[in-house]
Order: structure tokens, then C-alpha cells, then sequence
């Protein structure tokens, strides 16, 4: 082989090292910047689970105040009415005026509000970026309305709702896929939720009973 041959043969060997080493390290930065995305999406997870249970824990507060509001001002009402209407009875001289007074502040004593159910809601542009926290019992006494029907407006207005428990741990567990690599955000509403109904939580109530979330079939897409 003539010199020029050889050292032409030689610089396309090199050449080819080069651009196989330079793919190599493509590769590699590609695996790095795969790594750091998926730990950073990881992160951001952990993050709203944080921020999701301190805004539950916080609303789950106000229920509890709320609560306790409700039942001394129905508790005061009982037993002024059954007073009233046990001096009404006896000064129209009603023999059975103590029954009375006792049916009307059992009557008061029935009154009751819904309190205490917090609730997670999704909304159509997933997870992480439309999470937000429910005070469900809440919007039922503002509105006037029952538990189940602020349920059917939510839903209709395309939000998926879920137990704390729930959320939390199927918060975990796409945490676990994306750190595997199998998943990846954001995640649709329809994703999260196939997420949630595959992962069933039972909880200890505050009566110290098990009780499992259940949560509702997601919002049919618009």
C-alpha cells in the first residue's frame, strides 16, 4: 500500500472511532439527562403530595371547628325549645306538655349538616399541574345541597374525585413508575385514574373502623 493509501485508510479508521465515540457519549448524555428528568419529575411529585395533604389537614381542621360550632348551637336550641315549650304547655294546661317540650327538642336535636368530608379533585389537565384539595361537606352547607349532589356537578365539570388515602398512595406509586421509567408527566386525568382505581386503600376512621375509598369512575372526556 502507497503512502497516501495508508494514511488515508488510517484517518477513515480514525475518523470512525471518533464518530463511534462520540455516539457513546451521546448515548450517555442522553441516559444522564433521561436520569435527571425523571428525578426531577419524581421530586415534583413528592411536592404535591406535601402540599395536597397539608391543604386536606388544613380544611379537615376547619370541619372539625365547624362541627363543633354546629352541635353547641343545636344542643342550645334543643333545650331552649324544649323550655319554651314546656312553660307554653303547662300554662295552657297541656297534661302531656312534657312530651311535648321532649318531641320538640328531639326534632331539634335530628337537625343535621353533612361535616367532614375532604376530598381530592383532578381536573382535565392532570397530574401534577390541576390537583386541588375539596372541602366536600363544606360546598354542600354553603350551596344547600347534598354531599352526592356537589358529587354530580363536580363530575359534570370534569373532575375526578378521590379519597387523601387514595391520591397519596396512587401518588406513590407513579412516582415508583416514572423513577423506573415507565411512566413519565404530566398525566392525564384518564391516566390517574386507571392509577387510583387499581389501588384500593383501606383506612382507620377516626371511630377506629375500616373503611375503603372507593374512588368514582373519572369525567367521560370532552
Amino acid at each position: 500500500m502507497r503512502g497516501s493509501e495508508k494514511w488515508f485508510a488510517e484517518n477513515v479508521l480514525r475518523v470512525k472511532k471518533c464518530r463511534i465515540a462520540a455516539e457513546e457519549l451521546t448515548n450517555e448524555f442522553l441516559v444522564v439527562a433521561d436520569n435527571v428528568r425523571r428525578h426531577d419529575q419524581a421530586v415534583s411529585l413528592r411536592r404535591l403530595k406535601a402540599r395536597i395533604r397539608a391543604d386536606v389537614e388544613h380544611e379537615q381542621s376547619r370541619e372539625t371547628s365547624a362541627s363543633l360550632a354546629f352541635s353547641e348551637r343545636k344542643l342550645a336550641g334543643g333545650v331552649v325549645g324544649f323550655t319554651a315549650s314546656l312553660i307554653a304547655g303547662a300554662a295552657a294546661g297541656h297534661k302531656d306538655s312534657l312530651a311535648i317540650a321532649a318531641d320538640i327538642a328531639d326534632a331539634s336535636f335530628r337537625k343535621s349538616a353533612p361535616f367532614g368530608t375532604v376530598l381530592v379533585a383532578v381536573g382535565k389537565n392532570g397530574v401534577p399541574d390541576d390537583v386541588k384539595v375539596i372541602p366536600l361537606s363544606r360546598l354542600a352547607r354553603e350551596s344547600k345541597m347534598s354531599e352526592s349532589q356537589v358529587r354530580v356537578v363536580l363530575n359534570k365539570s370534569g373532575h375526578f374525585l378521590i379519597g387523601p388515602h387514595t391520591f397519596a398512595s396512587a401518588v406513590d406509586e407513579i412516582e415508583h413508575r416514572v423513577l423506573c421509567g415507565v411512566a413519565s408527566l404530566p398525566l392525564s386525568i384518564e391516566e390517574f385514574s386507571r392509577v387510583c382505581l387499581r389501588t384500593p386503600v383501606v383506612v382507620v376512621t377516626q371511630a377506629g373502623k375500616s373503611d375503603t375509598e372507593h374512588p368514582e369512575p373519572p369525567p367521560p372526556s370532552v
